[in-house]
């Protein structure tokens, strides 16, 4: 094989195990392994308010599971290694993992590991305290590092290898046209090579930014805070052999290391400032006392030892779903980036390197190169939901700006400037110039993404906690009644805006199959109404505040005969029947929320009206607007019928409802804070126009027994959706909504009487 040459920038996880890759494929290419530090590695006196990468640390966590299995297959590899090879195992500890979750033993399935008791708790952390209402489960098949004493013997075993490792500083890159062809030391050195990784980290972004190339890696600069205890020889000897402790939406406790240190981290990622030229003080950071409690309250034996550190931990995460960054930058040659850890990279140091290097050859298998390239396909859901960047204090200076580049003249960087008023939560105009040292967040050239985050606080509580609080509440009070007139005018515009148009209606005409949906509206005061405009009624607390319409199910009961009538005097009562947290797929909490109305007229309940809303956290700070896809044929049916929703017939649906949800009506909000790509068709439009279409071919006034529902996807204002409608089988109807992008928007089962 040709002996290339390879000039990697950063002597971390990702760059460190490229040169090793590369030495086992080329094994007389000359090789250059650049950073900072000293050589060999000398780990930072961390209390001087140093900028300290992810890679440097007491201990790292390894463990395979993965929600994604290519990513589970890729840590299982590297896990193989961690137990085999020298100088790895050398320095990894199998202690297992126990996870202590306020879940139900209902939800057990959610977390990782087997069920445990009290008993095997208090064994495994002595002088322990855990309150009543923890799930307990251990995996026995974790374990941590002793991460910079491992990174300084790995770098030594590459130095043996005949790699040179160069301390300095990069200020720049070496040029022939596109061609990279080296890079430029601040002493005045220049190192070619004819091929240059930037495995820099936090600092890439920064340094591309500097050198004047524009890539588009969404990404964002982010940081937790890490503290250290030292125990004394009896506290040691207590606690050497327990494992590590996970207490989800809060952090890790650590196992002592051989210098009796036990480290304490805070998943809270917050986003951090612009690290290359400013420095974080550790005394600023509120964070660090959440580490703090956190140890006071599992081991609480534990709460006076002395602190001995207090550090920042910094990577690079990438958004939107934490994969790394693995690519050549496109447009130019011979120059690559590995890259975006976002806090879970370091366990790959005996492995990523041999993908690093089948990128650079073009021998990447296609899914990994899809996944990391610039410009590729994310993964659907976040890699490692619990460490992406939240701010949950919304006064911490570290959130206050984010910048977003844009190319300008002579491939030299645009700045704008947004920041965000804590107040609010929305963008404001940018700050003066006098501002500009305060910056927290930069991303890379061409980005004006804008990343969501979740809303929590400095005590986590769970959506399952929140849940079953709510509901006991709910459940304490009375059922809401709402008497109402069903006047003639509500279904002559309801008709009308459907583009059903009929004359005004008279007395004792039925009312159709979900026309009811327009009736019994709510009337909350503006100051009562959500951020995003929506009905409050049902919410439960924060930050499980943001609705969406989930699906439900209708039954007439009462039939055609005594059922809902104009000029009827219809009573409403509604009791909210479920509240329950769940996690999706990625980890996200959220409440979901079930009711059950009732409308009686002078005969009884006519219908009954069960609905399920989805409480997902609420914006903080905005989303990218999402793309259209391509578009493909509709599918075909037995009965179709298309749709085009302007702005006008949702503002009117809308109003007619009194349903003032931003989404329906406000493309600056849709786009710009919750990341649609337009304005969403209202759900309860979506069922009538189903239901609609199921009446046009079985009579017209009919009504169906019961339809179930279930919305899957949004659809949006201007754009073309069919409702497909098959054939009647044993009573029962099967109807769908899909998009013009072949996304199905809902479905559902109409059962005829």
């Amino acid at each position: 094989m040709t002996e290339i040459s390879l000039a990697i920038l950063g002597a971390g996880t990702f760059g460190l195990s490229t040169a090793l890759a590369w030495r086992k494929t080329h094994p007389s290419a000359r090789i250059s392994l650049i950073d900072v530090k000293p050589s060999p590695l000398v780990r930072t006196e961390v209390n001087a308010n140093n900028i300290i990468p992810a890679s440097e640390d007491v201990g790292k966590i390894i463990r395979a599971a993965y929600a994604s299995p290519e990513y589970a297959q890729l840590a299982s590899e590297a896990l193989e290694i961690w137990h085999s090879e020298s100088p790895y195992r050398d320095y990894f500890h199998q202690s297992g993992w126990v996870v202590a979750n306020e879940l139900t033993e209902a939800e057990i399935s959610i977390t990782e590991g087997n069920p445990i008791g009290r008993e095997r708790y208090e064994e495994a952390f002595p002088a322990s305290s855990l309150d009543d209402g923890y799930v307990i489960t251990e995996d026995t098949e974790p374990g941590w590092v002793e991460a910079s004493k491992c990174l300084e013997a790995v770098l030594r075993v590459a130095m043996d290898q005949g790699i040179e490792y160069v301390s300095g500083e990069a200020v720049g890159l070496l040029w022939q046209e596109s061609r990279c062809t080296g890079i430029k030391m601040r002493d005045g050195k220049e190192i070619s090579a004819e091929n240059i990784v930037l495995a820099m980290g936090p600092w890439t972004p920064g340094f591309l930014q500097k050198c004047g190339v524009a890539a588009s890696i969404p990404c964002e600069v982010a940081g937790v805070t890490a503290v250290s205890v030292k125990l004394d020889e009896n506290e040691y000897r207590t606690y050497k052999d327990m494992p590590i402790l996970m207490i989800p939406g809060a952090g890790e406790i650590m196992p002592p290391d051989r210098n009796r240190i036990i480290k304490i981290n805070n998943t809270t990622a917050f986003y951090a400032p612009d690290i290359s030229s400013l420095k974080i003080s550790t005394q600023e950071n509120p964070y660090f006392e959440e580490n703090m409690a956190m140890l006071r309250k599992f081991l609480p034996a534990l709460s006076s030892v002395p602190v001995v550190v207090r550090r920042h931990c910094f990577d690079m995460v990438t958004t939107p779903a934490q994969d790394f960054v693995i690519s050549a930058i496109p447009e130019l040659e011979h120059l690559f980036v590995a890259a975006g850890g976002s806090f879970h990279g370091w366990k790959f140091l005996p492995n990523i390197g041999r993908y690093v290097v089948k990128m650079i050859e073009g021998t990447l298998h296609p899914p990994w190169t899809e996944l990391w390239r610039i410009g590729g396909t994310p993964s659907e859901h976040p890699i490692h939901l619990e460490v992406m960047p939240r701010g949950s204090h919304a006064t911490v200076d570290f959130r206050r700006r984010r910048v977003y580049c844009q190319p300008g003249n002579n491939n030299s960087p645009t700045i704008n400037l947004t920041s965000f008023d804590h107040k609010s939560r929305l963008p404001r105009p940018g700050p003066s110039s006098h501002d500009v040292t305060s910056l927290a967040v930069f991303t890379m050239p061409h980005i004006t993404r804008r990343l969501y985050t979740t809303a929590t606080s400095s005590s986590p509580t769970s959506a399952i906690s929140i849940a079953s609080q709510f509901l006991a509440t709910s459940q304490s009070l009375p059922p809401l009644k709402h008497t109402q007139l069903l006047d003639a005018n509500q279904l002559h515009l309801l008709s009308a805006t459907l583009s059903r148009p009929i004359p005004l209606p008279q007395g004792g005409t039925p009312l159709p199959a979900c026309y009811h949906l327009a009736y019994f509206t709510p009337s909350q005061r503006e100051q009562d109404l959500g951020r995003d405009g929506s009905d409050t009624t049902f919410n439960p607390p924060r930050p499980f505040t943001r609705r969406m319409w989930a699906g439900g199910e209708l039954e007439w009961v009462a039939g055609k005969e005594k059922g809902l009538k104009i000029g009827q005097r219809v009573t409403e009562t509604t009791r909210l029947v479920k509240a329950e947290g769940k996690r999706t797929r990625a980890g996200e909490e959220m409440v979901v929320v079930g009711v059950e109305k009732e409308l009686e007229n002078e005969f009884g309940v006519a219908v009954v009206d069960r609905r399920n809303w989805i409480f997902r956290p609420e914006i903080i700070v905005s989303k990218e607007p999402a793309h259209k896809p391509v578009e493909v044929p509709f599918p075909h049916g037995k009965y179709t019928r298309e749709f085009t929703q302007t702005p006008v017939s949702l503002f009117r649906f809308s109003a007619l409802t009194f349903n003032g949800h931003k989404i329906h009506y406000d493309k600056e909000w849709c786009r710009q804070i919750e990341g649609h790509r337009d304005i969403v068709v209202h759900g309860p439009l979506n069922l009538i126009n189903m239901v609609d279409l199921w009446r046009d071919f079985n009579g017209g006034e009919v009504l169906p027994r019961k339809v179930t529902y279930r919305a899957t996807s949004p659809l949006y204002g201007g754009e073309k959706y069919r409702i497909v409608m098959d054939e009647e089988k044993g009573k029962v109807t099967d109807v769908k909504i899909v998009d013009s992008y072949g996304q199905i928007g809902m479905v559902g089962q109409i059962e005829s009487v």
